[in-house]
């Protein structure tokens, strides 16, 4: 490993191949690249030959084990360098690997593994003990496999026999996604599917080897795949993003400028946070190229204050449509300030060249220009089905009316209509699957989990609006002379079952669900869980003297919440807030309390009174909110003012 010391190298410009697996082109690309900065993560790097290296020698001992094309081998890493290192080894010894992000719970880690029968566990001793996964384990830095790593390179670079390198056909890798039956479902993508996607892309864009990615985006996220191969498969470099700097925007905007990031991928709701930050403190953008949003819905009036302090001459903003099912990306549209001044619904563009949209409606016929229909997707990037599913898989892969014999086309469960230029607006869902930051989620999951509890008779889960942010809320019913849980017992019961981001903010106990005439849940009927935001309030900008500090930073909270009071020993999250919010409110408290408050600051704090008490402690303020030099001030001129008034009355 080396120093990461800005060094990029400059080479002529090459589009992606058309055809050839992932791990091929990358040895190509290593061998021109040679010492360029491949992967940086913090003040560590690897150069592509380095990353080649390393990869090779996972790919060498994972071919020890047995590994051969359409292995499926699972991945649990932190954001690290060797989680890089080891999907390109992966590759190279013709597997496709299965991306498990340790945050999720263990049991659903399992449950993926076991899905999709892998045949090993790539990971860390740590990551190791705390999955107890049911299969056979690797860790790198332990064992045989770490002492692979550290082999004489002469022991290891062996190459692969033609019958054993994997093809374009081959599966690259295998990403879960929300299922309605209670089942995450795993997504069967191919090299072929990926190549395709960015050779085409091209087209759109013109990546060359000077740009700088950022990893912003769990590997188990198919975002990520955009960005690691969008990176490294130009000769770009890829800059890991740590977990702490993505949940805090002025940080990761310090970063952004200090690597000097030209190709930046974002969720909206993790852009309006960003945008949040920016307004306070522009981002120098000067080396930025493109903003490329994906994965749930843009509200583009929200990018007006970009436009306002950037304008069009700025880094182009594109936003893009996608599904995992169809790899990642299938349309695009290049956003403007006029775009934004409109308002208009989420302009998702015209399929990337190859990929075909085609709006139909319940009778599988092709809606009037216009008028919503569900998007069924067609091209060299739908995958292959999901793993085990041959069911689900002759669902919603089907074959293509409108297109070659053979053609395939993925029906989406997304509407949209096609506007008079040509382009097409995304309105949603048509089934119960929605998108919170990026994230598919089906409502019948949640539901699933919630009805395993021993207090819960029925549950249904629906979105509802809240201060600006989509949340995820439980309607449940409890059993026959169960007491209800309170919300901090039920998130932690789900929180061995769900990730976080599929955990509800917000339960409501009913006596029974609402149901219409005939018989079906009426989720419309279900009632919102908080009162109406009164929208003529607006967050406190000053306090006098006699207004406590808690006082002041508990009304920011309640503002964001539409009033609620939150109590102040009780933690964010028990309240049901999540990361999200909390990057929302510390750019409250800031511009209201005190510029230094940061969101890792409340997460280390967790409650208001401690959040509080690390305020004050940091700024030498009392528990009346105002600084010991202002107090004794006020002090000063009280004493003054009595002296003067005994003054006046004595003869």
């Amino acid at each position: 490993m080396m120093s990461y010391a800005g060094t990029t190298a400059t080479l002529n410009h090459e589009a992606v191949p058309l055809t050839g697996t992932l791990s091929a082109l990358f040895e190509a690309k290593a061998q021109k690249c040679g010492n360029a900065i491949a992967v940086s993560h913090g003040t560590q790097s690897l150069s592509y030959r380095e990353l080649d290296d390393r990869a090779e020698r996972v790919a060498c001992y994972l071919r020890s084990r047995g590994v051969r094309p359409e292995t499926l081998v699972a991945l649990a890493f932190e954001r690290s360098l060797d989680m890089i290192a080891c999907i390109l080894g992966v590759l190279k010894a013709g597997a496709a690997y299965v991306p498990l992000d340790p945050r999720a719970p263990a049991e659903r880690l399992r449950f993926m593994i076991d899905d999709a029968s892998a045949k090993l566990l790539l990971t860390t001793e740590a990551l190791a003990a705390t999955l107890a996964p049911p299969c056979e384990t690797a860790c790198i830095d332990r064992g045989d496999l770490a002492n692979w790593l550290g082999a004489p390179e002469v022991d290891v670079l062996r190459g692969t026999s033609e019958s054993e390198a994997p093809t374009p056909q081959n599966l690259a890798y295998v990403i879960y996604t929300s299922g309605s039956s209670g089942r995450p479902k795993g997504v069967m993508v191919t090299h072929d599917n990926v190549v395709k996607l960015l050779h085409a892309a091209q087209a759109r864009f013109d990546f060359t080897c000077d740009d700088v990615w950022t990893l912003f985006h769990s590997y188990a996220f198919d975002f990520s795949v955009w960005e690691i191969w969008g990176a490294l498969l130009h000769g770009g470099r890829l800059v890991i993003v740590d977990d702490a700097v993505r949940i805090s925007p002025p940080a990761f905007l310090e970063l952004l400028e200090r690597e000097r990031v030209t190709v930046l991928n974002q969720t909206p709701s993790a852009f309006y946070a960003l945008l949040a930050a920016e307004a306070r403190r522009p981002l120098d953008a000067s080396a930025l190229r493109y903003v490329i949003f994906g994965g749930e819905g843009l509200d583009l009036a929200r990018l007006q204050g970009w436009y306002d302090r950037h304008g069009d001459e700025g880094p182009a903003l594109v936003n893009m449509y996608g599904i995992t099912e169809t790899t990642v990306h299938v349309t695009w549209i290049r956003l403007d300030t006029a775009m934004a001044r409109s308002a208009r619904g989420s302009l998702i563009g015209e399929p990337i060249p190859g990929w075909s949209v085609h709006l139909l409606d319940a009778a599988m016929e092709p809606t009037p220009d216009g008028e919503v229909g569900e998007i069924f997707v067609a091209g060299p990037g739908v995958a292959q089905g999901y793993v085990g599913r041959p069911d689900l898989t002759a669902e919603r892969f089907l074959p293509c009316p409108f297109g070659s014999p053979g053609a395939r086309m993925y029906r989406s469960g997304d509407l949209a209509r096609r506007l008079p230029d040509g382009g097409l607006e995304y309105h949603g869902r048509a089934d119960q699957q929605v998108k919170i930051s990026g994230y598919r989620i089906e409502l019948g999951e949640i539901e699933r989990a919630l009805e395993t509890l021993p207090a819960v008779a029925q549950a249904a889960a629906a979105t509802r609006d809240r201060a600006g942010e989509t949340r995820l809320v439980a309607y449940l019913v409890p059993r026959d002379g169960a007491t209800p849980p309170t919300a901090r017992d039920l998130r932690t019961a789900l929180s061995a079952r769900l990730p976080d981001y599929m955990t509800p903010s917000d339960f409501v106990w009913l006596e029974a669900l609402p149901l219409t005439i005939n018989g079906k849940l009426d989720r419309v009927s279900l009632p919102v869980p908080w009162a109406p935001m009164d929208r003529s309030a607006t967050t406190p900008q000053t306090s006098n003297a006699d207004e406590t500090l808690e006082s002041r930073v508990s009304a920011v909270f309640s503002d964001y919440l539409g009033g609620e009071k939150l109590s102040e020993d009780l933690s964010f999250f028990e309240h049901g807030l999540k990361s999200i919010d909390l990057i929302k409110i510390s750019g409250r408290l800031q511009e209201c309390i005190d510029p230094d408050i940061s969101v890792i600051m409340l997460l280390e704090c967790g409650t208001i009174s401690k959040l509080t008490s690390r305020i004050g402690d940091s700024r030498g303020i009392n528990t009346y909110g105002v600084t010991v030099a202002d107090r004794a001030r006020q002090s000063k001129s009280a004493l003054q003012r009595r002296r003067d008034e005994r003054s006046r009355r004595e003869p």
